[in-house]
């Protein structure tokens, strides 16, 4: 599953419809606004809740390269459809995140298009140059059969994701599972277990991130999600990755002397285990004291 985050109701895909009101079935109201009415929902940010909250199937990619063709996997009851404009538009912003009939798309470059306008996307589904690590196989991200979820993000994530993508370091949070159409086809609703959760305000795109907090010495964190990390007593003090455990203190001394090229086994403890062993280091230390004092 690939999480692609969405600005939804931006200033940018909202400029470009507000020009083509002339070419719409609600000329009084906004893409979102006349989506979210036909379809029911009491007020917009339901149906952005709803377009938000379960993934989607990639089916095919096309008209233009790179443009992926999305149906929500949901029961038929939920499933969400808009016409298209009545009349294309003339332009439609790189990035957009649309929807025409039963179907949500990006498009990848900007152009014509006449699906309702919902949202612009931070990072690219078409990297011509192939910059980004995620492109370097293909100048076209997702492949039929992929499993996209559409997240709503705010305007700080989408400015984070635009920097990264901007320095070419930016990277698709993925999540391998094996998807069974039988599977989903018997219960619509168990594939929206496969939902990674959001990320708390302030704590960026990365699962490894989270709001910035104090760090004890000794706190062993993965930033990225790859490889460990272990903070010692030289260590900064504070920041925003995930601590998921603690080396005991009876043990920083021995931690600080490793080498590289030393392997390390992490052993997991109990509270009372790590207080007896800090006791147990101290009377060391008071003995070792004791001898060398004159």
């Amino acid at each position: 599953m690939v999480d692609v985050p969405v600005l939804f109701d931006d200033p940018w895909t909202r400029e470009t419809l507000l020009r083509f009101r002339d070419r719409h079935q609600d000329p009084d109201a906004t893409d979102l606004e006349y989506a979210a009415r036909i379809n029911g929902f009491e007020d917009v940010q339901r149906f952005i809740s709803a377009l938000s909250g379960a993934p989607y199937i990639v089916t095919m990619i096309g008209f233009v390269p790179g443009l992926p063709f999305c149906y929500q996997l949901v029961s038929p009851d939920r499933q969400i459809e808009v016409p298209k404009y009545v009349r294309p538009r003339t332009d439609t912003p790189e990035r957009a995140f649309g929807f025409g009939g039963a179907f949500a798309v990006i498009y990848p470059v900007r152009g014509a298009g006449g699906y309702q306008l919902f949202g612009l996307a931070p990072a690219p589904v078409f990297d011509l140059s192939q910059t980004l690590p995620d492109f370097a196989d293909s100048i076209v991200f997702p492949k039929p059969g992929d499993v996209l979820r559409y997240r709503a993000i705010d305007q700080t994530e989408f400015d984070q994701v635009r920097t990264e993508v901007e320095r070419g370091t930016f990277r698709y949070r993925i999540r391998e599972f094996e998807f069974k159409p039988a599977e989903f086809l018997a219960d619509p609703d168990a594939v929206i277990d496969f939902v990674e959760r959001e990320q708390p305000a302030g704590a960026g795109s990365d699962p490894a991130n989270v709001v910035d907090l104090g760090y004890p010495i000794g706190s062993i964190q993965v930033p990225g999600g790859d490889e460990p990390i272990v903070l010692l007593n030289d260590a900064v003090t504070g920041g925003g990755y995930a601590t998921i455990a603690t080396v005991i203190s009876a043990d920083r001394d021995i931690f600080g002397q490793a080498k590289t090229g030393d392997r390390v086994r992490f052993v997991s403890v109990d509270l009372e285990t790590a207080l007896a062993a800090r006791s147990q280091r101290r009377e060391r230390l008071e003995r070792l004291r004791a001898t060398l004092t004159p």
